[in-house]
């Protein structure tokens, strides 16, 4: 099938667009556009768009880097790999402090649970206020190089719960220990968890931190 001839009127081409196809083709016929029954057909715009930038004289940024790209090794200090093993070395309890829970609204108010969908200003509000419970824990000492924190959480009954569920919370805690200086950071060379816990028997709603270092050996 033979296609139909383009009968439209060819449009002029001011001075500057006539020098920058003039450029073009200079640099390669591969770059400049093609000349189809009187109407300009680009190439893909990627293309075109270095070329004319090229032949206006504009530096053209190449797509692919000069040498190899070196990417960022991990913090985690080699001693430190674990496998599968929770706790890789001895652990001794260094450190226990229960969260202040006059300081927050009623628990119902005050949890951030992974199963709620919150606001993000009223789950700014209770993150803040978690936070700031957990950072008067009164730690007096430097901070420690490494640690195991373990979240226990204690309820009023055996209503259906997920501890686990409370991961939010407990980082919230976290927080908190870097604060108030119990950790140089929560990152995972230096804090391993939180770990949560479910708190037996049942009593009146309590959070209580556990801060665990490596055993001193003899």
């Amino acid at each position: 099938m033979t296609p139909k001839p383009d009968t439209r009127p060819d449009r002029p081409r001011t001075d500057r667009q006539a020098a920058v196809l003039a450029k073009l083709r200079d640099r390669g016929l591969g770059l400049a556009p093609v000349m189809a029954g009187g109407r300009v057909v680009a190439p893909k715009r990627q293309n075109r768009t270095r070329a004319v930038a090229g032949a206006l004289g504009a530096p053209v940024a190449d797509q692919a880097p000069s040498g190899a790209i070196t990417r960022p090794t991990s913090d985690r200090p080699a001693d430190r790999r674990t496998g599968r093993r929770p706790d890789p070395v001895a652990l001794q309890l260094v450190f226990e402090f229960p969260v202040d829970l006059g300081l927050l609204p009623d628990w119902q108010d005050a949890r951030i649970s992974a199963n709620d969908r919150y606001g993000h200003h009223e789950k700014a509000k209770r993150t803040k206020a978690w936070r700031e419970a957990a950072a008067l824990a009164g730690w007096d000492g430097a901070p420690l190089p490494w640690a195991r924190l373990v979240v226990w959480y204690r309820f009023p009954d055996n209503q259906r719960r997920e501890t686990s569920n409370l991961q939010p919370t407990s980082k919230a805690i976290v927080d908190g220990l870097v604060d108030a200086g119990v950790l140089a950071d929560d990152r995972d060379e230096f804090a391993d968890g939180p770990d949560n816990r479910r708190e037996w028997p049942n009593g009146q709603h309590a959070v209580t931190v556990q801060v665990w270092t490596p055993a001193e050996t003899s």
